[in-house]
């Protein structure tokens, strides 16, 4: 929220304008219609990857023979990649930690997106 209250980040910004370069995001669910807002409140339709079935079996696949489930964001952020959104940006809410993965973290990242 930092962001926000500096002004480098607007809550009712559409999400493309901040992540419409990141090679995945065309294929988030609802990618066109979701705002900054929708990420942050769990209104954005995308699905939480702890849900994928692909990510419960490479999980405990890790867990097995690494002993450890330490995921990259890029690779959590797959899992949601081209599903079917449960609701449309903005119609319903789903818990979801997806929604802060997919978003910059630091001034820089956004200044960098939005130029």
């Amino acid at each position: 929220m930092l962001l926000v209250e500096d002004g480098t980040l607007f809550l009712d910004d559409p999400a493309s304008q901040y992540l419409g370069d990141q090679p995945w995001f065309d294929r988030l669910p609802n990618a066109n219609e979701i705002r900054v807002c929708d990420l942050l409140s769990h209104t954005s339709g995308i699905a939480d990857y702890p849900e994928s079935f692909r990510y419960q079996m490479t999980s405990a696949w890790r867990a097995v023979r690494r002993g450890t489930i330490k995921f990259e964001t890029d690779e959590l952020i797959g899992y949601v990649l081209g599903k079917r959104p449960p609701f449309d940006a903005g119609q319903g809410m789903h818990y979801t930690d997806t929604g802060y993965l997919v978003l910059p973290t630091d001034r820089g990242s956004v200044r960098s997106r939005i130029l």
